[in-house]
């Protein structure tokens, strides 16, 4: 993760990594063996610890023998969707909607989503390692502000989730205008004073309102596939790269109509005028 990374704050283990979607698979392996369908068995086991999904499995093994048959993937998914709980519908679709913002700002302003996660409520798109420019800084706060974007595109105003999203745009802006000196000025200042200081503090909330306006933008361009990847999310509760990129790349983007220059007259058209 880099200085300028946007990602959301997690419990340890929830990121779910390449490596670490094969380690949970190692653990359910090493408890259930080799079953059909445990990859996606160990995706719903994000975010818990090896002794929980253990746990997870005792109980798969459980259930199945009160249903009088062998234990499947399905049994160990029934199992973690029991512990998570019953969901809110109305609270889930403002999650879903949310998370699929960030993922259709980031996406289109040219940044890699790794996953996006309905259950966690957190979305991975990472600036790129290194000293990223105020080019890539300001794309990455349009797709910071996306959440909230779609949330009042859809629902007509924002929810209280959108705090953490603004805690880490303001904290991101801060340090490249007072610390990192791309926002006009060579000065780099001290966190208490850079706070204090009204020309700071405008600066920051004009970038912050460019982000957010671009990120409506976006959003309002690609509505159709931003609700195509929340019903997705909604319905897997979990999106990878691979299947971020298939639901977008599915919807196509409505025509913008351009108007051209008027077409030039007849003679007989002339005539008549």
């Amino acid at each position: 993760m880099g200085q300028f990374s946007m990602e959301k704050s997690s419990p340890p283990g929830s990121v779910l990594s390449g490596n670490q979607q094969a380690d949970l698979q190692g653990v359910l392996e090493h408890h259930l063996g080799h079953l059909a369908g445990l990859d996606r068995a160990a995706r719903d086991c994000r975010g818990l610890s090896p002794a929980e999904i253990a746990q997870v499995a005792r109980e798969g093994r459980r259930l199945a023998r009160t249903c009088k048959r062998k234990v499947t993937a399905v049994d160990v998914s029934d199992v973690t969707a029991a512990r998570r709980g019953a969901h809110n519908p109305d609270f889930e679709r403002i999650v879903c909607i949310h998370e699929a913002g960030h993922a259709i700002v980031f996406s289109k302003l040219g940044f890699a989503v790794e996953f996006v996660d309905a259950d966690n409520r957190q979305t991975l798109a990472s600036l790129p390692a290194g000293s990223p420019r105020i080019d890539e800084i300001e794309r990455h706060l349009a797709g910071a502000m996306g959440g909230r974007a779609a949330e009042i595109a859809v629902f007509g105003e924002p929810s209280y989730g959108s705090t953490t999203d603004l805690e880490q745009a303001t904290s991101m802006a801060y340090l490249a205008i007072s610390k990192a000196g791309l926002g006009g000025s060579l000065i780099s200042l001290p966190d208490n004073l850079a706070i204090s200081l009204p020309d700071v503090r405008k600066r920051v909330e004009d970038l912050l309102t460019r982000a957010m306006d671009r990120a409506s933008k976006v959003i309002a361009e690609n509505r159709p596939a931003l609700d195509a990847l929340a019903a997705a999310l909604a319905e897997s509760r979990y999106l990878d790269a691979l299947e971020i990129k298939a639901v977008i790349g599915s919807v196509k983007t409505p025509a913008v109509r351009k108007v051209g220059a008027p077409k030039e007259m007849s003679d007989d058209q002339r005539q008549l005028s």
